[in-house]
């Protein structure tokens, strides 16, 4: 009896001690430090990882770095740095003292060799004054990146978890159909949205793009079978860097006058920014898909795009949209389409392009969205889940 007793107690104090150790694994891996990879976005807005110069593999695109220059500038940094205090060292470990030592040394030898012939730089101290702020720039950067892309993505209206759903009447695998948040252009208007947080149709598969166009063609029949109108569909992408929620507007014109939206869309690009641009103004995009967006515009730039589908009472198959390269975006306004089509329609108020209001009434929303809704259940296709 009592070696049994032993034999329990001593099995007890081993689970006590398995469950111990089992609750500092789980509060040393929680405790552990979490690695990021920084990262930064270019002026075409593509996020691309910061790089070190001193890894193997990158000391060819930053330049080759010689160990006997790299000991001597190791030397007069260390000098400097007993000689100067540095605030951005102030409450940093010994491992990050060592890290930002190496890649400031590194990073500065492949600028040397075009400023040791500058004679504004007269000295080495000049010369690493002016390289030593390289690396610690690059990492502000990228967490100054971190931050937005996270500020954008948290604050971005467009998100479908952050839209109120009363504003979506049509849900697919890739995109989603909406009311606009602010006041419509005409009765009808509404936006193509994709579900993934996408700038520009650059950044999109060929599988959503294929859904998109069977959407586009969707809408197409509704509104030509049901309300004797066309749709025109606009997208504009200016500003890269910002990291925008792309949309495309889908706003119906009477079918007797949107044979001339490809008249008045060519006439306003053509005339559109300065007499003199580098690129061709006006791009045409032919239907079927035979000079797509993605094969006549450079990934990354600036564009605006507007696409007008298929007449096929009148054989009208010819020309299916236009694009355009926006190259001095503040000559170029974001309501640019909707002030064609508010022109082509006769509207009267100009601030339902320039500036819609984003204040409406309950009423309003819910009499536009339940147009919608009833129109989009006329869709006989079955893509909508």
């Amino acid at each position: 009896m009592i070696e049994l007793l032993r034999n329990e107690i001593k099995n007890i104090d081993n689970l006590r001690g398995h469950s111990q150790h089992d609750s500092t694994s789980e509060q040393q891996s929680s405790n552990a430090p979490k690695v990021l990879v920084m990262t930064t976005i270019d002026r075409y807005g593509v996020e691309k990882p910061v790089h070190n110069a001193y890894e193997p593999g990158n000391q060819r695109q930053y330049g080759h770095v010689d160990r006997r220059d790299n000991r001597k500038m190791k030397k007069q940094v260390k000098k400097m740095r007993q000689n100067d205090k540095d605030p951005e060292r102030e409450g940093l470990s010994l491992h990050d003292l060592v890290e930002m030592e190496r890649h400031s040394t590194t990073n500065m030898m492949p600028v040397l060799p075009s400023n040791r012939n500058n004679p504004n730089l007269s000295s080495d101290r000049q010369i690493l004054a002016s390289t030593r702020h390289l690396s610690g720039w690059a990492r502000i950067q990228a967490l100054a990146d971190q931050k937005k892309r996270q500020q954008t993505f948290e604050q971005c209206w467009l998100c479908i978890e952050n839209l109120s759903k009363s504003y979506i009447f049509g849900l697919l695998d890739q995109w989603y159909l909406c009311a606009p948040p602010q006041e419509s252009l005409v009765e009808g208007h509404c936006f193509i949205v994709p579900i993934q947080h996408s700038s520009s149709r650059f950044h999109l598969d060929d599988d959503v793009l294929s859904e998109l166009d069977t959407l586009k063609q969707q809408l197409t029949d509704l509104y030509r079978k049901n309300y004797n109108q066309l749709p025109i569909f606009i997208e504009t992408f200016k500003n890269p860097r910002l990291l925008p929620h792309m949309y495309i507007e889908c706003i119906p014109v009477p079918i007797d006058q949107a044979n001339l939206v490809p008249m008045y869309f060519r006439k306003a690009l053509l005339e559109s920014e300065s007499m003199w641009s580098t690129n061709k103004k006006l791009i045409e995009l032919n239907h079927p898909r035979s000079r797509t967006l993605k094969s006549v515009l450079p990934k990354g730039l600036p564009y605006f795009c507007v696409e007008f589908p298929v007449d096929k009472s009148k054989n009208d198959n010819h020309i299916y949209g236009y694009a355009h390269m926006i190259e001095e975006r503040g000559q170029f306004p974001l309501y640019f389409g909707r002030e064609i089509l508010g022109g082509l329609m006769q509207l009267d108020n100009p601030l339902l392009w320039m500036r819609p209001s984003s204040k409406e009434s309950d009423d309003i929303i819910e009499k536009k969205c339940t147009y919608l809704k009833q129109l989009w259940k006329k869709n006989t296709t079955n893509l909508s889940t």
